[in-house]
């Protein structure tokens, strides 16, 4: 129920071993389950920095552009083995995948389940709980239906630059930028011309109004079983085209700023909790270029970029 004609496949083999930089979050005594082994080079230098790496269990049925999970599944000798391992499955993100693994493997998930994770990052979830709780917001509009869009997109004025998300978008996929009328009105042509034919109503997108911006930031927070929330780090991020492509750090903000992000991060870490959600989250803000901080763009409940970079950085 995105925008039309947006894929989300994975495009290149670059994003699919990107599971890789797992080696930097886990310790001597886990388990990394990768689709390809670790290249012999860069287990040596991750060694010769002084890190211990894991184990690195590779299925034996691994088929190209399937996830590694699926591969997994699919590996019936590969699930006892980790049956036998005993631990407690930690995945980038659950989905229903994650959960059958866990479950046929008899391993206990480290995070909650697929129905939280998909409820807690919805990009609508995080503008929602930013406006319910007081922080300060870009402005823009939440849209769950055709008319609701439409409507919204019928409010726009000559000038003005218009982003649109899709609910579940990601690295840049699921993003459209309107900064014409043209781009406006063929963006909801295009909409309106779908659901015409297909009947399907839904549409689950927000649309922000474009800020200047000095630059992007990041922030990650852990929500503990208990409810407990660390503010963990935060980092300005680079991005380019709305992909993230790594960080500066330490990140240039004022006292008073980091503050913020720091009360920022103990009001989501409690909203999170209260929908029953445990574990790592990220989280997106802006600098302004007015110099205010937004610090909530979007929550990113699962593990990040900068979460793999954690221990590097420590």
């Amino acid at each position: 129920v995105g925008l039309p004609g947006v894929g989300f496949s994975a495009s290149t083999d670059m994003v699919h071993r990107m599971e890789e930089l797992g080696v930097l979050l886990a310790g001597r005594d886990d388990t990394l389950v990768l689709s390809h082994d670790l290249d012999p080079g860069f287990r040596e230098y991750v060694a010769d920095l002084g890190f211990e790496p894991p184990t690195v269990v590779v299925p034996s049925n691994v088929r190209p552009g399937r996830s590694t999970t699926d591969n997994v599944v699919a590996s019936p000798d590969t699930v006892g083995l980790l049956a036998r391992t005993g631990g407690m499955l930690l995945p980038m993100g659950t989905s229903e995948g994650e959960q059958k693994l866990a479950a046929e493997a008899g391993l206990s998930l480290a995070v909650p389940t697929a129905e939280v994770f998909e409820r807690v990052n919805s990009k609508i979830y995080s503008r929602r709980l930013v406006e319910a709780s007081g922080l300060r917001a870009v402005p823009g509009h939440c849209c769950e239906t055709v008319d609701e869009f439409l409507a919204v997109l019928r409010q726009y004025q000559d000038g003005n630059t218009l982003v649109v998300k899709d609910a579940y978008g990601v690295s840049g996929k699921g993003l459209v930028v309107l900064d014409t009328r043209a781009k406006v009105d063929g963006l909801a042509k295009l909409v309106r011309r779908r659901a015409d034919r297909s009947g399907e109503r839904r549409l689950h997108v927000v649309v922000e109004h474009w800020l200047g911006k000095r630059f992007d930031l990041n922030y990650q927070l852990t929500v503990a079983r208990d409810g407990t929330i660390t503010f963990d780090f935060v980092k300005q991020a680079l991005t380019e085209g709305g992909v993230h492509k790594g960080h500066l750090m330490p990140v240039d903000l004022p006292r008073h700023q980091q503050d913020e992000l720091r009360e920022a991060a103990d009001v989501v870490g409690v909203r999170l909790f209260a929908a029953g959600f445990h574990g790592v989250a990220g989280v997106d803000a802006i600098m302004g270029a007015d110099g205010l901080l937004y610090p909530v763009l979007e929550i990113n409940a699962r593990l990040n970029m900068s979460t793999y970079q954690g221990g590097v950085t420590e």
